[in-house]
């Protein structure tokens, strides 16, 4: 069953910060936005989400596009 963005950032922490962070730039230009996603938001991501991250509890594709999906949404991507 595939767990919830809510149920991700429960366990990683940094998500719920990079949440307001998207929420703060969302506002700003698209091309700011962009540069802020792939420059500091997406790194996080990878690191702590998805089979990337070295852990066996957030390491599939699922928790790694929930996590994409929410986030993008959330600074208007």
């Amino acid at each position: 069953m595939a767990k919830t963005f809510e149920e991700i950032a429960e366990k990683v922490r940094i998500l719920n910060q990079l949440e307001l962070l998207c929420d703060a730039v969302a506002s700003a230009n698209w091309e700011r936005s962009r540069q802020i996603w792939y420059e500091i938001i997406k790194p996080v991501v990878v690191k702590n989400v998805g089979f990337d991250n070295g852990s066996d509890e957030f390491n599939s594709t699922e928790d790694y596009e929930t996590v994409y999906e929410h986030l993008s949404k959330r600074i208007g991507l």
